[in-house]
């Protein structure tokens, strides 16, 4: 694969994994091609049957990464509130 337009840091790059196909893809394609990769993952606490904690966690075990656990303290209803105020523009 060519490089167009970007030289990729050699020495780290922080992917930010949601535990799919697509970040997972990624975090080994950077590791392919040399960087040291150290990930990032958020748990929203939405208690998801996909298990995207666990498998964040597999990935970097894998990659033999570093992965930093984010928890959030939204909760669903303060997210949704959230988003309402800044569609209607009376910010957070």
């Amino acid at each position: 694969m060519e490089k167009v337009g970007y030289q990729l840091n050699k020495e780290r790059v922080l992917v930010l994994l949601s535990g799919g196909m697509d970040s997972t893809t990624l975090a080994f394609w950077l590791k392919d091609q040399g960087d040291l990769v150290e990930c990032i993952y958020f748990d929203f606490s939405q208690g998801s049957p996909n298990g995207e904690r666990s498998s964040s966690i597999s990935v970097a075990r894998s990659l033999n990464a570093n992965i930093c656990i984010l928890e959030s303290v939204l909760q669903r209803e303060s997210m949704e509130s959230i988003l309402k105020n800044l569609k209607d523009g009376t910010g957070i």
